[in-house]
């Protein structure tokens, strides 16, 4: 009996509310004198007010149906209907399992028999008009330790419904976008809020909703892949313990159209690759398969040369698979089959590096100065953000290969730009460009370079101080 006692004052130390506390140990207290219907009674009103305070305390952090609760409740208290407040305290374990998830159903199944054995000490005759209801001793210690462990003892931690709520909230625009604020936000939101056993749950409806996702949540692809990455930063031990050995189950029976949200995902989540099954990446490689025997089907264009061949969203998507080793040489041998225009709507979206070499070749083609623009803007100026310094010699090579190629026009503005993108990243190596500088002297072409002479006389890569005025130059050269 003792050591019962003992375990009861422990178990009452772990009630996060004072108040509650308070119910709770008076409870205890009728319990060891006994009094076993008082007991039950304190036991259900610690309960039934532990509930109350924690959806005060979910509206308090801006839960918007929390707050509509705690709004009704408060109008109840306020006008004294003790009829309706009867009823709607008959109705709490309800709302705390459906309506916001503290409890699951096997907790109100206790948590009813709470209930119902307090109603059979308060009013007696609910029980039979014969005899008084007579709990024993552990029906009584029962109760109290599912209302401490079930209820009192836990934050305001949510089932399902916190997760349903996410993915509701998360197209209001006001739901943070960042990847920092959101890792934060949904840390402190949901992730600290869900019932410990449905966070792995959580994770794999975020994975979910970037390989299968509905109508809506496509337009929200960006905000998954941030939130799955954010998920996996902050509880590292679900993702790596309820999530990445479920993803072979979680990718099975994707349809033709759903397989290249894979690469949406492991974009996201680059740690997922070794778990992907052999046969998800036959699917894939069957896909990118079928676009490479459409691609060599298609007719030339009406202006000869290039094929007319326009990749669909699918096959675009595909491209993201240049991350995963097996795809790699099947993708590049397609895209060096595209037509420039197919291929620059694969770059806009699936910008590699890997890439280059093959718009360098296709620079090297060009025919004229128009040709020679409209290739650099269609192989090249897309791959600007993700080029590297090593990258950097073979196109000025290209560039400076042909006269069609470093007098256009727009190569030279186009050139600015790219290597203000290698500068702001520090890609941009002295050497390199030094020798284009040299190269465009050479050339009598050194006024026509202004924009990328200031870019990388600023960037502090290469001395490029202003030249003369036109009359100087023409001065020194009499």
């Amino acid at each position: 009996m003792h050591q019962h006692l003992t375990d009861l004052d422990a178990l009452a130390l772990t009630v996060r509310e004072p108040r509650s506390r308070d119910y709770i140990q008076e409870a205890i207290a009728a319990y060891r004198a006994g009094a076993y219907r008082p007991a039950i009674v304190a036991t259900w009103v610690a309960v039934a007010f532990d509930l109350i305070i924690k959806l005060r305390e979910i509206a308090a952090a801006g839960d918007g149906k929390a707050t509509a609760e705690m709004a009704t409740f408060d109008g109840l208290v306020k006008a004294g209907d003790q009829g309706k407040l009867q009823g709607y305290e008959a109705g709490l374990l309800l709302k705390a399992r459906r309506d916001f998830g503290f409890l699951n159903t096997q907790d109100v199944l206790h948590l009813e028999r709470l209930k119902e054995d307090r109603n059979h000490c308060a009013h007696p005759s609910f029980y039979g008009d014969q005899e008084l209801f007579a709990p024993t001793s552990e029906l009584v210690r029962m109760h109290i330790v599912h209302a401490v462990t079930l209820v009192l003892a836990r934050p305001p931690i949510q089932g399902r419904v916190l997760i349903e709520r996410f993915m509701t909230d998360l197209q209001s625009p006001a739901f943070p976008r960042n990847g920092d604020k959101l890792a934060h936000y949904m840390k402190d939101r949901y992730l600290d809020r869900v019932r410990p056993e449905l966070v792995g749950n959580f994770g794999a409806v975020l994975v979910k909703a970037i390989v299968r996702p509905t109508a809506e949540q496509e337009t929200l692809s960006d905000v998954f892949q941030t939130a799955v990455k954010a998920f996996a930063r902050t509880r590292p031990d679900a993702w790596h313990a309820n999530v990445v050995p479920n993803i072979p189950r979680l990718l099975e029976g994707l349809s033709a159209e759903q397989l290249p949200n894979l690469f949406r995902l492991l974009d996201a989540a680059p740690d997922l690759l070794p778990h992907l099954d052999a046969g998800t990446l036959a699917s894939l490689e069957a896909l990118i398969d079928t676009m490479s025997e459409r691609l060599r089907r298609a007719p030339p264009s009406l202006f000869g040369g290039e094929k007319a061949f326009m990749p669909n969203a699918v096959e675009v998507a595909l491209f993201g698979g240049m991350m995963v080793p097996q795809l790699t040489d099947r993708l590049v041998a397609v895209f060096e089959q595209l037509p420039r225009v197919a291929a620059n709507k694969v770059l806009e979206e699936h910008p590699d590096r890997r890439f280059l070499n093959h718009g360098y070749a296709r620079l090297r083609t060009a025919r004229d100065w128009r040709y020679a623009e409209a290739l650099y803007q269609g192989y090249i100026a897309p791959l600007a953000g993700v080029m590297q310094a090593e990258d950097v010699p073979a196109l000025l090579d290209a560039v400076m290969s042909d006269r069609r190629i470093w007098d256009a026009a727009d190569i030279r503005s186009q050139l600015a730009l790219t290597a203000r993108a290698l500068v702001e990243r520090g890609e941009a190596r002295s050497a390199d460009w030094e020798r284009f500088r040299t190269f465009i002297v050479e050339q009598d072409g050194e006024r026509w370079y202004n924009q990328l002479r200031v870019v990388l006389h600023d960037g502090g890569v290469v001395a490029w101080p202003e030249p003369a005025a036109a009359e100087e130059q023409d001065e020194q050269l009499r």
